[in-house]
């Protein structure tokens, strides 16, 4: 008799518990990313995953700042348009939300916060207030020794490339005048060379440069590869260029000049760089070529052109 009751009174205390645990889950809908691990709620509230110390996009070391847009392009892909459950469990220091996050299918339930750790998006917070740590300690260790996420910052580590000195590659197109001989109103062009912005800077003063530069390059491919020099202007994300040099010609060219060995180039270029987060770019370019001596009928042609640094 005492064993029965003894069994209803904890079935009781399970039930409450259950009927408790219930009544605190909510169902919300994430509206913003604001960092690795910080959420905006359509309530306008704040939160964060318990339990959970993720990366953030102001980290001042590069690797982490790289890692945690990841975590943030992971966040926006698992909340996008869907009700999420959550779990409220305390409150951070600034006023966030802890919540524990649980996503829901068909077939399994899904605790987000685990999740994060599982796939190194971040460490157990060793001061969090959990009365069992030993799932999440697990979630870490798998990490862990998978070297995933924020246990192997060095594969997050950012490739910085210099805006006034790099080897570039272009690929664009030449626009050309249809006559007897060419049947096309464009050829295709791609050209590889290292351009030296700053060779000599003559004036730096906030988001205006000017300076002496130089380039080794081609015009077409590998081939007619030149040296060139002269003065560049960067104003923010706009540069302009003059430059000029001396081309080695091929077989071909004999019809603009009278010798086969350096033709005089001219170039005029201007452009804009258009800068990814993570500080490197890609250049959208407009060029005025001029090859050959101005007595012997110079080749003149213009160019349009994507920029691509490299190195």
């Amino acid at each position: 008799m005492n064993k029965l009751l003894s069994m209803n009174f904890y079935g009781i205390i399970l039930g409450i518990v259950l009927i408790l645990g219930t009544a605190s889950a909510q169902s919300v809908k994430i509206d913003k990313i604001l960092d690795g691990n910080r959420f905006l709620t359509s309530s306008g509230q704040e939160a964060q995953l318990a339990y959970v110390i993720s990366p953030s996009v102001r980290s001042a070391d590069p690797r982490e700042a790289n890692l945690a847009r990841k975590i943030m392009a992971y966040a926006e892909k698992i909340f996008k348009e869907k009700r999420t459950e959550i779990i409220p469990v305390g409150t951070a220091e600034d006023g966030a939300l802890l919540i524990l996050v649980y996503q829901k299918f068909p077939l399994q339930r899904i605790n987000v916060n685990l999740e994060y750790l599982r796939k190194g998006y971040g460490k157990f917070d060793p001061s969090a207030k959990v009365s069992d740590s030993t799932e999440y300690l697990k979630a870490q260790q798998k990490a862990k020794s998978q070297k995933l996420g924020i246990w192997n910052l060095d594969a997050y580590r950012v490739r910085y490339i210099n805006p006034y000195h790099y080897l570039r590659v272009t690929a664009g197109f030449i626009p050309l005048e249809k006559n007897e001989i060419i049947k096309w109103y464009a050829i295709p062009s791609f050209t590889v060379g290292y351009h030296y912005g700053d060779l000599l800077p003559v004036l730096n003063y906030k988001d205006f440069k000017l300076s002496l530069s130089a380039r080794a390059d081609t015009y077409w491919l590998m081939f007619f590869p030149n040296a060139k020099a002269g003065p560049e202007i960067n104003i923010k994300n706009f540069y302009a260029r003059f430059m000029i040099g001396a081309m080695i010609p091929l077989m071909g060219f004999n019809h603009i000049t009278r010798v086969n060995f350096l033709l005089p180039v001219k170039t005029f270029e201007a452009g804009f760089k258009i800068k990814k987060k993570n500080g490197n770019w890609i250049g959208l370019e407009w060029s005025y070529n001029r090859i050959g001596d101005e007595r012997d009928d110079p080749l003149t042609f213009m160019r349009f052109m994507i920029v691509v640094p490299i190195l």
